[in-house]
């Protein structure tokens, strides 16, 4: 019967000692994935970063083209403004308007010089 309790606790000794053998391997596997995966995140934020930077760059070239195209669309609109203004014959315009307010002030002034000749 000792002999069957020596045998015993050798059994469960070894069975303790291989517990904590899969223990101390559990926790060390559970510490690498760990590792792993703060380096996987790590990396994903700096890939992230990297990519913000990028389309900030991408934005501020569009930014770049769209305003020099206002520009050069500001200056042709303002040349032909001028063109247009150029070629308005001021005079005949000036006119324009005196007889139309002329005409508002006074209906009757046309017609009566006519029943007058």
């Amino acid at each position: 019967m000792n002999e069957q309790v020596s045998e015993n606790g050798d059994f469960m000794e070894e069975i303790e000692s291989f517990k904590d053998s899969l223990d101390q391997e559990y926790e060390r596997r559970i510490a690498e994935v760990n590792k792993k995966r703060e380096e996987i995140l790590r990396q994903i934020q700096e890939m992230c970063a990297k990519k913000m930077e990028s389309f900030q760059e991408e934005l501020k070239e569009e930014e770049k083209i769209t305003l020099l195209q206002a520009e050069k669309l500001e200056k042709r609109y303002k040349v032909m403004a001028e063109d247009l203004i150029a070629k308005i014959n001021k005079s005949k315009l000036i006119e324009s308007i005196l007889h139309e307010i002329s005409g508002d002030l006074w209906p009757n002034l046309g017609g009566t010089t006519k029943q007058k000749a």
